[in-house]
């Protein structure tokens, strides 16, 4: 059911997020001081899914200025100078993308916008190449879903996998390998895979943890992030030295929220969203250390808080 649930999300390109420790006001990005997370919010009456990002430790959330209706799935390049995120439209008081989403480009100060994909697709959940030279995503069409990769200016867009439901991607500081989640299309479970940049290299790892997705590499390229639907964990890629960061909370009907987790850019931070337990349709931006110690939230939310994504 909840590798149904994933494939219904991500069909549906749901983006989200809403204002927290406050009223948010609009501003630039090169307005952010650092260290900061850049993530998705929206709350209904507010407007579409928007990009904002916070201030550790106690900052106010502030608006990004993106040239898009609606926004999901940020990421930062490496050096921090360029924003990948996925753009569309959505019906009024709606976070579910409607039509093709394109993903896009923009620096940190909201200037340069740049279309990277194009056509009736729906393209999303980019990652960096650690030379922020390539851009590895996932693009849905119809009811399946493949990764594919394009360079930073847009010239030059590849398919890398094909035949079944790809998701999540995230590319290895190394360069050498990109991990992913990948939903059967006749059973819909779930499991982790590797894969070269170049297409080649196709293994399934992780393969005796049921049910886990969410793979993201930490900055030595030592550890994946992943989550089982109730907890997130980092683990090595062979499934050694797996460690339990934070049990998620669930809604008042026992939901679970994917938690996007994301590693800072030193590696010594996990920034997540999960529901806010015993309230219906809110869910926060928590951080959590990479030894599962000292977890508080980082944002509260009359809505919706997701997709965190470190700046470096």
């Amino acid at each position: 059911m909840r590798a149904q649930l994933r494939l219904r999300l991500w069909l549906a390109l749901p983006a989200v997020v809403p204002p927290l420790l406050g009223a948010a006001t609009a501003a630039t990005a090169a307005d952010v001081p650092r260290p900061s997370v850049t993530f998705v919010r929206f709350a209904p009456g507010q407007g579409a899914p928007s990009l904002y990002s916070v201030t550790l430790p106690h900052g106010a959330p502030h608006r990004l200025r993106v040239p898009v209706a609606a926004a999901a799935g940020p990421a930062w390049s490496r050096d921090g100078r360029l924003l990948v995120f996925a753009g569309g439209t959505t019906l009024s008081g709606r976070a579910d993308f409607t039509g093709p989403t394109r993903l896009w480009s923009v620096r940190p100060d909201g200037s340069h916008a740049r279309a990277l994909t194009s056509g009736s697709v729906r393209d999303g959940a980019a990652a960096w190449s650690p030379d922020t030279e390539r851009i590895v995503f996932a693009r849905a069409a119809g009811n399946r879903s493949s990764l594919w990769i394009v360079d930073r200016a847009g010239r030059h867009v590849r398919r890398l996998t094909r035949g079944s439901i790809d998701l999540e991607p995230s590319w290895a500081p190394g360069g050498r390998t990109i991990a992913f989640v990948r939903i059967d299309p006749s059973t819909f479970q779930s499991g982790i895979w590797l894969v070269r940049p170049d297409g080649t290299g196709l293994q399934r790892i992780l393969s005796g943890w049921r049910g886990v997705t969410a793979p993201v590499w930490s900055a030595d390229g030592t550890h994946l992030l992943v989550e089982d639907g109730r907890a997130l964990y980092s683990t090595r890629p062979t499934g050694g030295g797996r460690r339990l960061l934070a049990r998620l909370a669930h809604d008042p009907n026992g939901a679970f929220e994917d938690p996007a987790p994301a590693w800072s850019s030193d590696g010594t931070l996990v920034a997540f969203c999960q529901f806010r337990r015993g309230a219906a349709g809110a869910s926060d931006i928590w951080v959590v250390r990479a030894d599962g110690s000292g977890l508080r939230r980082l944002t509260h939310s009359p809505g919706l808080d997701t997709d965190p994504a470190w700046r470096p």
